[in-house]
């Protein structure tokens, strides 16, 4: 069976790092096997929640064992990993071990760029979005309308004002901040923007019923519920049930 495969590859994984813990002193072994590991552990972000649990755990004392043998230097390898491991920490619902990792991403990302180059990065552009989402979701929303702003802002420079699917997301959770920061004006705003931009990129060429349509217009919806506009609730439920009918 399914389970019975992916148990295996489990058990490798655990093999495959108790022999790089066995093998701690030398150096070569441990980074010639280390980029098989992370291949390995990347088979199971989109997996059981279990099986990733574990893979992080490997991450980290993977990363550890890094700076202790080859010290803190910054390298593009280094801040994929940091980046990865963020990410699974985010997946796991550990959002503040998830943002700890962003951050160090996002400062390493700055150093290896450096000048003014980082301030037009699609690389520092995904940690700034990250540690946004993570302080969202850690409640702390000016801080995440500040990241989610300045991810926004630099992926509108990338991408010459063009309409482009990481520029709804920024959109969208620009419109979260506001609304659970009680600014529903501002969040409808943002939420409309993120609505057209999918719906022209979406909406009118190949998939009218992309699930990210319908996520902005169920933000629009709770954010006129908020301000108990009854005109614009019925008319973006009609939308919204004219698209996703069923």
């Amino acid at each position: 069976s399914s389970n019975e495969i992916n148990d295996g590859i489990v058990r490798r994984i655990e093999r495959n790092s108790n022999c790089l813990l066995d093998n701690l002193n030398d150096t070569q072994i441990v980074e010639h096997r280390i980029d098989s590991l992370i291949m390995n552990i990347g088979l199971f972000y989109f997996q059981d929640l279990s099986y990733l649990e574990k893979s992080v755990e490997y991450f980290v004392k993977f990363y550890q064992m890094r700076e202790r043998m080859f010290g803190d230097g910054d390298s593009d390898d280094v801040a994929k990993f940091l980046l990865n491991i963020g990410v699974s920490y985010s997946k796991l619902g550990q959002h503040d071990k998830a943002l700890d990792y962003h951050l160090k991403a996002y400062e390493m990302r700055r150093r290896l760029i450096g000048g003014e180059a980082s301030d037009d990065n699609e690389d520092i552009a995904w940690s700034l979005f990250n540690i946004g989402l993570s302080y969202e979701r850690l409640g702390k929303y000016k801080q995440a309308l500040e990241f989610n702003l300045k991810a926004h802002e630099m992926r509108m420079r990338l991408f010459n004002d063009q309409d482009h699917e990481n520029l709804t997301h920024s959109l969208y959770n620009i419109g979260v901040c506001y609304s659970r920061l009680n600014q529903h004006e501002k969040a409808i705003e943002q939420f409309l923007k993120s609505y057209e931009m999918r719906k022209r990129l979406f909406g009118e060429t190949s998939d009218p019923q992309h699930p990210l349509i319908g996520l902005s217009l169920n933000g629009i919806i709770f954010s006129f519920k908020k301000l108990k506009n009854i005109e614009n609730i019925n008319k973006y439920n009609k939308i919204l049930n004219s698209i996703f009918k069923t």
